[in-house]
């Protein structure tokens, strides 16, 4: 079967970021990348070894305990300093560059400065590439920002496209008398999934940035469903107000129960409507490339060795086994208690986290004094944000920005902050 765009991913998205970089190089296959977007999932695949210009760096080497991490190269720069240094990216150098590639591989004896020439037109693709998450984090932050909003759809249709003619070209230089270097560094297997790559059709490119819309009206509805009321005993009440009611002892269980299973069903068709759109949008993109559903192309995409049945299989055991269990577990949990409920700020779990993590491993500490240095994070509340946590890689940095808007109650610490963190130091290092 020949590769198109949303087909490639694993390997060649791994060999992209291994040749563009001149120190570390590819790492394992890690599926972080919230966007959907055809180029964004080079990320979903493969690790980076940074390239930079600026003199601000560092290279993690002291305190190693082992040596389960390779060095890696990190700018000292603010997040704050990086989103104001965002720019409106123009790919015409960056097909220069590759027109230039094809000059170098069309005659002989050009084998190395093909692979000088590779590793820098993919360092301009990363830099494009971590413009994008630069986009989508900002258009998350505030969803009412139509220019982010808008900047982040453009950037994401470019990186598309940029990655699509970078693969084209790959393989076509990889048939020319200088490419054989080329070749022979990425690999058979790897070279072999370039020679099959077919370019994207107008549809496709089409598909993926009505995508990005699409999510980002998500977003916007994600921000207003918390809004809606539903009418309890004479009065509208929204999500908190509900909450809070029930909380001070204003509604019996009950009463709450059936409130919050009819907002719920609100909000649920408030968002289901675009989910819905979202959802058929991506199984018809999903066939345009032979996939019966999107779900088979994607679990290729991220390189997984498993399929959607034998993870099937998985949760029916869950369900099977764990659902009593779990279910008899929460009437052991007073949902009411204090240390639920009640904020916990980020300095106090910075706090905590700087007293454990050197207990547990140098790198560890590591990443969170970087983290920290550099702060690569908005943990605070805002009407504008999305909900939800993530991180996002900032590759061009060998760095990561972490997400989350809070809840104000304990799984902010223990199920966003701290799991977050766990992916913050795996792009980090990775």
């Amino acid at each position: 079967m020949r590769r198109h765009g949303r087909q490639f991913a694993a390997g060649i998205a791994a060999a992209i970021m291994l040749m563009s970089a001149p120190a570390a190089g590819a790492q394992a296959a890690y599926g972080a990348a919230k966007t959907g977007e055809d180029a964004l999932q080079v990320l979903q695949t493969a690790g980076y070894g940074v390239v930079q210009t600026t003199d601000r760096m560092t290279m993690q080497t002291a305190g190693r305990e082992t040596d389960f991490f390779g060095e890696r190269e990190h700018t000292e720069i603010s997040y704050g300093e990086i989103e104001a240094s965002y720019y409106h990216y123009d790919p015409a150098e960056f097909m220069e560059e590759l027109e230039e590639l094809e000059d170098l591989a069309a005659q002989e004896g050009n084998g190395q400065a093909v692979l000088e020439q590779y590793r820098s037109v993919t360092g301009e693709y990363v830099e494009a590439l971590t413009l994008v998450y630069v986009a989508s984090n900002a258009s998350q932050r505030d969803v009412t920002d139509a220019q982010w909003a808008a900047e982040y759809v453009y950037a994401g249709s470019i990186v598309t496209q940029m990655l699509d003619t970078l693969c084209m070209t790959v393989r076509d230089v990889l048939s020319e008398p200088s490419g054989d270097m080329l070749a022979e560094a990425l690999g058979e297997e790897l070279a072999a999934e370039f020679m099959e790559y077919e370019e994207m059709t107008e549809e496709q490119l089409a598909y993926s940035e009505r995508e990005s819309e699409l999510i980002l009206e998500y977003y916007t509805r994600q921000t207003q469903a918390p809004l809606l009321t539903v009418p309890v005993n004479g009065t509208d009440m929204n999500q908190d107000e509900l909450t809070t009611a029930y909380l001070e002892g204003a509604l019996d269980n009950p009463t709450f129960l059936a409130a919050a299973t009819q907002l719920e069903r609100e909000q649920n068709e408030f968002l289901g409507e675009i989910y819905l759109d979202l959802t058929e949008l991506r199984k018809e993109s999903a066939e345009l490339v032979g996939y019966e559903n999107y779900g088979d192309l994607m679990y290729e995409s991220y390189g997984r060795d498993y399929t959607q049945e034998s993870i099937q299989e998985f949760a029916d055991a869950v369900k099977e086994y764990l659902t009593g269990p779990y279910t008899l577990l929460q009437y052991l949990m007073d949902p009411t208690a204090d240390c639920l409920n009640r904020d916990y700020p980020c300095q106090e779990v910075f706090e905590i986290m700087g007293e454990v993590l050197p207990g547990i491993s140098e790198e560890l500490d590591e990443s969170f004094r970087y983290l920290l240095r550099n702060e690569m994070y908005d943990l605070d509340y805002s009407e504008t944000k999305t909900a939800g946590a993530y991180t996002a890689p900032l590759i061009e940095y060998g760095s990561a920005f972490i997400y989350m808007q809070p809840n104000g109650n304990a799984y902010d610490f223990s199920g966003s902050l701290i799991h977050e963190f766990g992916h913050f130091n795996a792009f980090y290092h990775n």
